[in-house]
C-alpha cells in the first residue's frame, strides 16, 4: 500500500517538475548571465591589479635610471602599460587561434575564387605593436635625457686637468 502511495506521489512530483521546467531553465539562464557578469568583473579587477603592478614596475625602473616623473609622464606611463596588457591579451588570443587553426579563414572573393582572410586579431595586433614600439622609444628618450642631465651636472676633473696643462 505504501509503495502505491509513494509511486503516486512520485508521479505527481514529476508532473510538477515538468510544469516548472520553463521556470527552471529561465532561472538557469539568469544564473549563467550573473555568473558571466561576475567573471567579467573579476577579469576587470585582475586587469586593474596587473596594470597597477606593471605601472609600479616601470616607475621603479625609471627612478633607478634617474628619470624625473611628472604628471604627463605618469599619464603616458599608464597608457603605455594599458597598451602593453592589451598587446599581451591579443597575443594570447592569437596563440589560441594558431592552436585551433583559425588564424586564416577562406572566403570567396567577388570572382568566386577562394581567398585567405586574416583574423581581425592580427590587424589589431599590428597596430597595437606599432603604438607600443613608439611608446617604448619615448621611454628610451626619457632615459637618455636623464643620463645627459646627470653627466652635465657632474664636475669633470679630466677637463680641468687638460686645461691647466695648456697654459
Amino acid at each position: 500500500m505504501n509503495e502505491l502511495k509513494n509511486s503516486k506521489k512520485q508521479a505527481k512530483n514529476s508532473q510538477n517538475l515538468t510544469k516548472n521546467a520553463p521556470f527552471l531553465t529561465k532561472n538557469e539562464s539568469i544564473l549563467t548571465k550573473e555568473n558571466n557578469n561576475l567573471n567579467q568583473q573579476k577579469n576587470l579587477l585582475n586587469w586593474e591589479k596587473d596594470k597597477e603592478k606593471l605601472i609600479n614596475k616601470y616607475k621603479r625602473f625609471l627612478k633607478e635610471k634617474n628619470v624625473i616623473l611628472d604628471i604627463i609622464k605618469l599619464d603616458f606611463l599608464e597608457e603605455f602599460c594599458t597598451l602593453k596588457l592589451t598587446l599581451n591579451n591579443i597575443n594570447n588570443e592569437i596563440q589560441t587561434l594558431i592552436n585551433d587553426g583559425k588564424l586564416f579563414s577562406e572566403t570567396d572573393n567577388n570572382r568566386g575564387k577562394p581567398k585567405e582572410v586574416r583574423h581581425p586579431a592580427l590587424i589589431s595586433y599590428g597596430q597595437a605593436y606599432k603604438d607600443y614600439k613608439a611608446g617604448y622609444e619615448i621611454i628610451e628618450q626619457w632615459i637618455k635625457i636623464a643620463n645627459q642631465k646627470d653627466n652635465s651636472d657632474t664636475f669633470n676633473f679630466n677637463n680641468l686637468y687638460d686645461n691647466s696643462e695648456e697654459k
